[in-house]
C-alpha cells in the first residue's frame, strides 16, 4: 500500500502544534545571543598577560594556584561566561594536582593548561565578536 509523500498529506493538529512550538523555540534561540564587552575582554586579556606563568620550585605552585583562580574569577565576573567558572575549568584539575603533591613537571603542565585555556577562550570570544556571532558592546 502506497501513501502520499509527507508534503502532500494533510497535517494533523498535533503536528501543526508541534511545528508552531519549534518555530517559537527557534525564534527565542535566535534572539538570545551572548553579549560581551570589548573593555571587559581587554581587561581580562591584560590580566592574563600580566601574570607570570612560571614557577621556580614545586612549593610555589600552591600560591600560584590561587593566583590563577583569581584570574578565572575575574574573567567570569567580567564576561559572565560559564567557561571561566573555576569549578568547571582546568583550574580544578590544577588544584587537585597541587593537593596530591604531584611532581613539578606535572604541576607545570597543569599551570600551562590553565594559561592556554584562558588565552584560547578569550581569543575565541574576541573572534566571535569580530565575526558578529555574539552581541558586543563598548
Amino acid at each position: 500500500m502506497r501513501t502520499a509523500p509527507p508534503s502532500s498529506r494533510a497535517s494533523s493538529g498535533k503536528r501543526a502544534a508541534k511545528g508552531n512550538l519549534l518555530t517559537e523555540r527557534k525564534m527565542l534561540m535566535d534572539k538570545q545571543r551572548a553579549c560581551y564587552s570589548y573593555s571587559a575582554l581587554t581587561h581580562c586579556a591584560d590580566a592574563v598577560k600580566a601574570t607570570n606563568w612560571t614557577v621556580r620550585r614545586s612549593a610555589e605552585h600552591f600560591s600560584k594556584c590561587f593566583e590563577v583562580k583569581k584570574l578565572f574569577d575575574l574573567c567570569y565576573d567580567e564576561t559572565h561566561c560559564m567557561l571561566f567558572d573555576a569549578d568547571f575549568s582546568p583550574w580544578a584539575d590544577y588544584l587537585k594536582a597541587v593537593n596530591r603533591k604531584d611532581t613539578k613537571r606535572a604541576l607545570d603542565k597543569e599551570l600551562h593548561n590553565c594559561h592556554r585555556f584562558l588565552a584560547n577562550e578569550l581569543n575565541a570570544i574576541a573572534a566571535l565578536m569580530r565575526a558578529g556571532e555574539v552581541e558586543s558592546i563598548d
